[in-house]
């Protein structure tokens, strides 16, 4: 089953976060249920943004200090997609697809 976690990160946070879900998607293949969404917050100093993460299995959240297991229901509308599966997504998570501001 899949979990989400989140995190508030700096640009510096973000690129690492990045670099670790691809090496994780290139490990598993990309699965339909590791994502990486993110929302910009209006006028936050110093610039952050909030990152949201899917994964499959919950061991997979030890690579990601600091992110808090949330319900996926709090996931906020608004979202940009960074990385999902290009087959599949929509039709596998139609609640967090309607969230991504396209």
């Amino acid at each position: 089953m899949t979990i989400f976690a989140a995190k508030t990160v700096s640009g510096r946070e973000f690129g690492l976060v990045q670099e670790t879900v691809g090496e994780l998607q290139m490990q598993l293949g990309g699965p339909y249920d590791l994502m990486m969404l993110m929302t910009m917050p209006p006028a936050r100093e110093p610039l952050t943004c909030d990152i949201y993460i899917g994964l499959p299995d919950e061991r997979l959240l030890a690579p990601f200090p600091g992110f808090r297991r949330i319900d996926r229901k709090d996931i906020p509308t608004g979202l940009i997609a960074l990385v999902t599966a290009d087959d599949g997504f929509a039709q596998s998570f139609p609640d967090i697809d309607a969230k991504i501001g396209y």
